[in-house]
């Protein structure tokens, strides 16, 4: 009830098998205002259907090995920097970054 009055119009609700399949472990990501989501395959058909009325495309990813030996999924495998419009703190990272 909390994340309904904090996030009016903005959740979307999982059925049991979506929620197994771990597809809120998914990566939402926008591309100049293309829409695409990463998750794990095998999304139900009715979630299929929520996430392409909101013009959302999904990208299934096959983490399976990573699923059997982590636990986790697509989320699992991010480093989320951010907006790429957000310019982060320069703390001598690009000087070591060379090395790579």
């Amino acid at each position: 009830e909390n994340l309904k009055k904090e996030f009016p119009g903005k959740l979307i609700f999982l059925a049991k098998e979506d929620a197994e399949a771990y597809a809120a472990n998914s990566h939402y990501l926008d591309v100049n205002g293309e829409q695409f989501l990463f998750c794990p395959p095998g999304l139900s058909p009715e979630l299929l259907a929520i996430l392409q009325g909101l013009n959302i495309r999904p990208v299934p990813m096959d983490v399976s090995e990573f699923f059997s030996k982590g636990g986790g999924s697509v989320k699992c495998m991010v480093c989320d920097l951010g907006p790429p419009d957000q310019t982060l703190p320069d703390q001598g990272l690009a000087k070591q970054a060379k090395g790579c």
